[in-house]
């Protein structure tokens, strides 16, 4: 495999790997639109059990204001371990794109340096070249004077 087929296949995962850290990073986008709609709702929540806890404190039917007291917080803790659940998500995918970004860049400078050796040890092959054809070249020019010089 020649080093330049090595560079563009080395290039063409890097370009896979970028495709895989913006479907992420689409994802991420969308934990965090549902994050925000979460949010919201949980304020809305909040809002509706506060309204509901005080008509029910001026309400004569008080067991039945508990009993629905009781419900509306089961569900608000309910929505809340939900919520801590997407959180926790969006902190796993933040987490992989970092790692993603960080493995990319880590990959690149890779690349960058093994061209740059790679133009070193071509520019090096090149003059080993050009030392042995001169070698050559003079050890022709030594055997071609010996049946003369005899």
């Amino acid at each position: 495999m020649t080093p330049i087929t090595q560079i563009e296949q080395e290039f063409e995962e890097l370009r896979k790997r970028s495709i895989e850290a913006f479907r992420v990073l689409d994802q991420f986008a969308q934990l965090h639109d549902q994050l925000e709609e979460l949010t919201q709702t949980q304020q809305e929540l909040d809002q509706y059990l506060d309204q509901v806890k005080a008509l029910f404190k001026s309400s004569p039917a008080a067991n039945q204001s508990l009993d629905w007291e009781a419900q509306l917080e089961s569900r608000f803790t309910q929505f809340h371990a939900e919520l801590l659940e997407l959180r926790q998500n969006f902190e796993a995918v933040t987490y992989d794109v970092q790692e993603q970004l960080r493995q990319d860049k880590i990959q690149i400078k890779h690349l960058e340096q093994y061209q740059q050796d790679s133009s070193v040890s071509q520019d090096s092959n090149k003059l080993n070249w050009l030392e042995n054809s001169m070698q050559d070249l003079s050890n022709l020019i030594y055997a071609d004077r010996s049946p003369f010089s005899s």
